[in-house]
């Protein structure tokens, strides 16, 4: 199966809540609940988080943080109802429910509503774990107009052009 085909189809979602500065909304998949956050993330947050770590602050960040476009992070938790996360033990992590492509494109779907709504011009996101850096990784080559990647101790962040 290709990647493409993969993203096809959302999932079902609400909203719980948007506004300018942000929003949440449930995503329903199988007997599985989520939660998406959305928060407005300017850049020089990102920027500081680099410098702090001594790491050097990449041109392109300082150019972003300097302009000061319109940006929001999003993450994603698991509502753990049925007690699964004894096993795994992060929501915001892998939760071995194996609906991870159905939920991609679900939270894919609420970042393009959101868009549309509020202007972003830049989404922001991070992984932990290898195999959620790779997805990722491909994710972002493949759906994303023009994209950044940096490293900052065991995190990687994603900086991509709503």
């Amino acid at each position: 199966m290709r990647l493409f085909e993969l993203f096809d189809t959302p999932g079902k979602w609400k909203w719980v809540g948007q506004s300018e500065g942000g929003g949440g909304a449930d995503v329903f998949i199988g007997e599985y609940r989520y939660n998406v956050l959305i928060d407005e993330n300017p850049f020089n947050h990102l920027e500081r988080a680099a410098s702090t770590l001594d790491n050097e602050v990449p041109d392109w960040l300082k150019k972003l943080a300097d302009e000061d476009p319109t940006t929001f992070s999003i993450e994603f938790e698991f509502e753990d109802r049925q007690g699964i996360l004894k096993r795994y033990g992060n929501k915001y992590g892998i939760t071995g429910t194996g609906h991870q492509y159905k939920l991609f494109t679900t939270v894919m779907d609420i970042m393009k509503d959101f868009s549309q709504r509020y202007g972003v011009e830049w989404w922001t996101f991070t992984a932990h774990e290898p195999s959620r850096k790779k997805l990722y990784d491909r994710m972002v080559s493949k759906f994303g107009r023009k994209y950044f990647i940096l490293d900052i101790g065991e995190e990687r962040h994603y900086v991509v052009q709503a």
